[in-house]
């Protein structure tokens, strides 16, 4: 098993970062996206003109917070996986039998 961190494929923008990034020019809303995608795949965080910053901040926490559903969901997995062939704890009581 590979020790790299697991990492979703993509992210999303939300609908309340939308309404942020349609205050921004068109050129503002892209710099924060292209921060906002090179934060995600990288761990870059920009130097942004102030418009973009705030853009990038929302866009940010949508990210984090896709991140931490993510990693919770992989930990289910793992837990789910871990127990998966282990057997219950009435099944090794039924297959036991003692001597007469």
């Amino acid at each position: 098993m590979s020790d790299e961190i697991q990492h979703p494929h993509g992210f999303v923008i939300y609908e309340t970062t939308l309404q942020i990034l349609t205050t921004c020019t068109p050129l503002e809303a892209g710099n924060a996206i292209v921060a906002g995608a090179k934060y995600f795949f990288y761990g870059e965080i920009p130097d942004l003109d102030r418009p973009s910053e705030i853009a990038f901040l929302a866009i940010k926490g949508d990210i984090e917070q896709a991140l931490r559903k993510y990693d919770r969901k992989c930990e289910t997995n793992r837990e789910i996986a871990k127990n998966r062939n282990k057997p219950k704890s009435d099944e090794t009581d039924h297959n036991e039998q003692t001597p007469f």
